[in-house]
């Protein structure tokens, strides 16, 4: 790694899934940090990943956070609906103990309405986002529709895929920095209908 030059490693993040065992939660929670140790001994910048399922583990992770005075950590928040509200009463129990952090890296959170959420519920901690959703909403050809109740939904798009990408991008920029809680979906273009399906890529 350091003959390779490489600037920053964010994990490792061996999973610390809500179903299953808690053996393997702790295994996995160990792998971690005894990674992540080796790295830092060796000089190796790292972003130490962190993972909690309920609240005892969130408080206690984010006690070792604050024992260690970390100020940056990266934490895996992929999850099924019923996970994510699990995650959105355990997330303040973990900032609350880990009383060093100015950064947050999430991986795992897409959903403009989860988005949203995440951005309150980290208040005024720098956050960052390291998915490949907008990318892959492009590639789809698929745009986020919102629908009645607030939620959105996932569907097919007469934009091109760089009017896609771009609008993807520019909400996530957005709702990190200041908030923004609406999605607007990216604007059709009439000349891209009859390719809808024949690629109709960035060079488009």
């Amino acid at each position: 790694m350091k003959r390779a030059r490489i600037e920053l490693i964010l994990g490792p993040a061996f999973s610390i899934y809500v179903n299953r065992p808690p053996l393997e939660r702790e295994c996995n929670r160990a792998r971690n940090l005894q990674i992540y140790s080796e790295l830092a001994r060796e000089g190796i910048r790292v972003i130490p990943a962190v993972g909690f399922t309920n609240t005892v583990e969130a408080r206690f992770t984010g006690a070792w956070v604050a024992r260690l005075g970390l100020s940056d950590v990266f934490v895996d928040l992929q999850s099924t609906d019923g996970e994510w509200q699990l995650l959105r009463r355990l997330v303040p129990v973990f900032l609350q103990a880990a009383r060093s952090l100015n950064r947050i890296v999430v991986n795992g959170v897409a959903a403009p309405v989860r988005i949203v959420e995440l951005r309150e519920l980290v208040h005024d901690l720098d956050l960052v986002l390291t998915n490949g959703n907008a990318f892959q909403l492009g590639e789809s050809g698929h745009d986020y529709v919102r629908q009645p109740g607030g939620y959105y939904s996932k569907e097919r798009s007469f934009a091109s895929k760089r009017a896609i990408f771009e609008t993807a991008s520019r909400f996530y920029e957005l709702a990190v920095a200041s908030g923004c809680q609406t999605y607007r979906r990216a604007e059709w273009d009439a000349e891209t209908w009859p390719r809808l399906g024949e690629g109709n890529g960035f060079g488009a």
